[in-house]
């Protein structure tokens, strides 16, 4: 008998053939098999009040390796992360922001309370802002006033000639400030980069935030203005000076156009405007007037009304001996209108340059002219010593006709239309002398009269006679007129006159007559003019 331990598969000991563990003899040499039985294990008791904390333990450990923890400030919110817990990776609800540690309230932003973290920088509407600043849409902005400018031209003529003889309401300049601060100190000064008249300062004062003022404006024209022959855009140069609320100082620059008219145009719109191109006080004129009528007595405007008559015969025989002549005009709402001293320099003009230039010789030997402006046509005269209007057509070529023909279209028109008196409106429209260009030349008349004596002769019975010479010692041809007239108690009879063409360096005796009819001849006389 073989005895065999525990096993699954065993060999025989005798022959070595495998033996199972089922088999009670060996297949191969016979030999019984005995199973050696298995021994009975000890039981070992467990302490679990031990082992229990340990296991726990044990698996608490095994977790914790297993599984990465979370890491505040990686940005990241972990599991096990929220914004009471790390802040920083997991971020603050809306109202709140994160100090680093935990998330805090955050400042309302214009609710009026400056809290902690408000600044000028992100909250000016609560904090305010520096020193010359303020707040706009939450940013600090500097307080600065915004004026805008703009001109409109009002002029009742664009004529060089009317600015510079008014200046006057020449055009209206509005500012508004859309700017965030009001302004103070407000001035603007208008200049012209062609001088065409002097600097003008207009002051606005204090031009508040949203404001809007406007200011008339008056210049004062120079004589620059009166090269201007045509239509021509200028320009208005304007600075603008002002303070805003803190004293800091803006000058600003703006250019505005004005549209003028050359020197030589005239809108019969206000036909009064025309006393400004009647110029006594233009030095050819004045010396023209005086120099061509040399003999005349002083206080013209006084003067008895034959001697008034004799020298606006005179300086009508004189504009023609010059050589003044009358060329032919349309008259349009427009006109083109020479100056006197244009007349005389181009020795030609329409009827408005000739009865411009007479008006003008006649005010500078102290007579009172009149202009009278008539349906395409106007004509001069004067108020003679007795108040009466003395019209004269200056497009006449002789004095006689011109006195008809001035007589007839002013008792034509004389009810429906008014005369312009030009000393009368320079106050209102100033004369304006334009700048000479040239010196003319112009005659230099002397005169010697003699007392007019009666005599009595076969032939002409009585006559009024007196003894004329005139010289003349300019360069240019003029005239020399005289007038002789009779009176009857004290009362003017008779009058007449002559005018004779002298030229240069010509020397001219005259024997001038009148006869006379006598009935008493101790309550008859004459004088000579």
């Amino acid at each position: 008998m073989i005895c065999l331990g525990d096993g699954k598969m065993q060999k025989c000991p005798k022959c070595k053939e495998e033996i199972d563990k089922d088999d009670k003899f060996c297949k191969e040499c016979g030999a019984k098999i005995v199973h050696a039985k298995k021994p009975k294990k000890k039981k070992i008791q467990m302490n679990y009040k031990i082992i229990t904390p340990v296991a726990i333990i044990l698996i608490l450990i095994i977790i914790f390796f297993m599984f990465p923890k979370s890491q505040c400030g990686n940005n990241i919110c972990d599991s096990g992360e929220d914004s009471t817990t790390c802040c920083m990776d997991c971020s603050c609800s809306n109202g709140y922001s994160c100090d680093g540690t935990s998330c805090k309230k955050l400042a309302q932003c214009g609710n009026g309370i400056i809290e902690e973290g408000e600044t000028t920088d992100n909250c000016c509407i609560d904090v305010g802002c520096s020193f010359g600043k303020t707040c706009k849409d939450n940013t600090c902005i500097e307080l600065k006033p915004e004026i805008g400018a703009s001109f409109l031209q009002t002029s009742k003529s664009n004529s060089v000639t009317y600015l510079k003889a008014v200046g006057n309401d020449i055009g209206i300049l509005t500012l508004t400030n859309t700017g965030n601060d009001d302004a103070s100190n407000v001035k603007v000064t208008l200049s012209s980069p062609n001088n065409y008249f002097s600097d003008r300062t207009i002051t606005f004062g204090t031009l508040n935030k949203n404001e809007q003022v406007q200011r008339t404006v008056d210049l004062t024209f120079l004589n620059n203005a009166l090269d201007v022959t045509t239509n021509e855009k200028i320009t208005i140069k304007a600075v603008i000076s002002l303070s805003n609320s803190v004293n800091k100082e803006y000058n600003t620059d703006e250019n505005f156009d004005m549209f003028i008219s050359g020197r030589n145009y005239i809108t019969w719109n206000e036909p009064e405007m025309i006393a400004s191109w009647v110029t006594p006080t233009q030095p050819t004129i004045r010396e023209f007037a005086a120099k061509a009528t040399d003999g005349l007595p002083a206080g013209m405007d006084t003067s008895s009304t034959t001697v008034q008559l004799m020298a606006a015969r005179w300086l009508f025989k004189t504009m023609r001996s010059y050589g003044v002549n009358y060329v032919n005009d349309v008259h349009t709402d427009g006109d083109y209108i020479q100056f006197p001293y244009e007349t005389l320099k181009n020795k030609a003009g329409d009827c408005d340059d000739n009865a411009i230039l007479y008006a003008s010789l006649l005010e500078a030997i102290g007579l009172k002219s009149f202009l009278m402006l008539v349906p395409g046509h106007i004509f001069a005269g004067y108020i003679d010593s007795d108040g009466y209007a003395v019209p004269i057509e200056t497009t006449s070529n002789d004095f006689d006709n011109a006195l008809l023909s001035g007589i007839s279209q002013y008792e034509k028109y004389a009810e429906q239309y008014d005369m312009i008196i030009p000393s009368s409106l320079w106050k209102s429209y100033p004369s304006v002398n334009l700048p000479e260009s040239v010196q003319l030349n112009m005659p230099s008349i002397t005169k010697q009269i003699s007392d007019c004596e009666l005599d009595f002769n076969l032939i002409d019975y009585w006559v009024a006679s007196t003894n004329v010479q005139f010289v003349n010692s300019g360069n240019a041809p003029g005239a020399g007129c005289a007038a002789v007239a009779t009176y009857e108690n004290n009362n003017l009879k008779d009058q007449q006159y002559g005018c004779w063409t002298l030229n240069p360096g010509e020397t001219k005796n005259v024997v001038f007559q009148l006869d006379v009819s006598i009935t008493n001849i101790d309550n008859t006389g004459c004088s000579s003019y």
